[in-house]
């Protein structure tokens, strides 16, 4: 079994708060200090998980992030809130970004972004009244005393969060709507039969059909004596490297196109062995959709394989 976070800013603090009892938000010797920091400490634990959301906008690497790390957070903020006079904000800080939740995080450009995070949530401002998280003021840090308080409060937060308080552009909710259901519509043609097609075509016919068409329209490669001849790279000419590297890129794809159709024609012809990469291509033909392996060399694309095909074909000739 797997448990899965809420999805949803708003889901996921109700979550947290859910696991509270009015007796653990006032066994402090600083319970409105610890209150507010609690909140915030919920609020980054919301943040860090939400933000996978949005790809690589949010995170270079998805990290698992677990109930068990703000367990641990908010035991560590009560024994120094009880043990110490002033709050050690540093220590709390170094504690929660670098050691419990920075545990998790492998990549060093990740680990900077986590930080700032942190310490925008876990510091003297949050101690203030109504303390903003948001530069609109839709998210505030809330004054409570009860764990009924304070989920009244989180009912009244809006269920879609704008990407304003990840520190995102509005169009990164763009971004993670076409993801998200580009990863539904995939999920979909995964579990659909793969017998047979429309038109009493049997999956490997339809599979040979689209690999011999793509092969027949898209060139193996383009000849690069006529680019560097016409666009020679000049000091003068900057715009003539800039060509010759592009076309050096998809020479990379174009190949990687057409060895990779070639083994798959093989492969349903019982030449060579039909491997799992190979299979996922023939998936990925099947559906209409651009193949991984060819992602691996070009942006990825949320466009038909039939429409991508079409435009890589008139940028070749181009």
């Amino acid at each position: 079994m797997t448990v899965e976070p809420p999805k949803g800013l708003k889901a996921n603090l109700v979550r947290s708060f859910n696991s509270f009892t009015d007796d653990m938000l006032n066994d402090c010797a600083k319970p409105k200090e610890f209150r507010s920091l609690l909140y915030a400490l919920c609020f980054y634990h919301a943040i860090v998980q939400d933000r996978r959301k949005f790809g690589p906008l949010g995170w270079n690497i998805l990290y698992d992030f677990a109930q068990s790390d703000i367990s641990i957070c908010t035991l560590q903020l009560r024994i120094f809130l009880n043990d110490y006079e002033q709050i050690p904000f540093k220590v709390l800080q170094y504690l929660f970004s670098e050691v419990n939740y920075g545990g998790r995080i492998t990549d060093d450009k990740d680990r900077r972004l986590n930080n700032k995070i942190l310490e925008s949530f876990i510091c003297k401002e949050s101690l203030g009244n109504k303390c903003k998280l948001s530069p609109s003021g839709i998210y505030i840090i809330p004054k409570y005393e009860t764990q009924q308080e304070i989920l009244d409060f989180l009912k009244t937060l809006p269920v879609n969060p704008v990407p304003e308080i990840f520190g995102l552009h509005d169009n990164a909710a763009i971004t993670s709507a076409q993801n998200e259901t580009a990863e539904l519509f995939e999920n979909a043609l995964s579990v659909q039969p793969r017998s047979s097609a429309g038109g009493g075509k049997s999956r490997d016919q339809v599979i040979r059909e689209k690999a011999q068409d793509i092969l027949e329209r898209i060139t193996a490669a383009i000849p690069m004596d006529p680019v560097t001849e016409n666009y020679p790279t000049l000091y003068t000419e900057s715009m003539n490297t800039v060509l010759t590297q592009e076309v050096i890129r998809y020479n990379t794809l174009l190949a990687k196109i057409n060895s990779s159709l070639k083994e798959i024609l093989k492969a349903l012809k019982g030449l060579v062995v039909m491997s799992e990469v190979l299979d996922a291509l023939g998936t990925s033909l099947f559906n209409n959709s651009v193949p991984t392996a060819w992602a691996a060399v070009a942006p990825p694309s949320l466009m038909p394989l039939a429409a991508w095909t079409v435009d890589l074909e008139v940028r070749a000739r181009t």
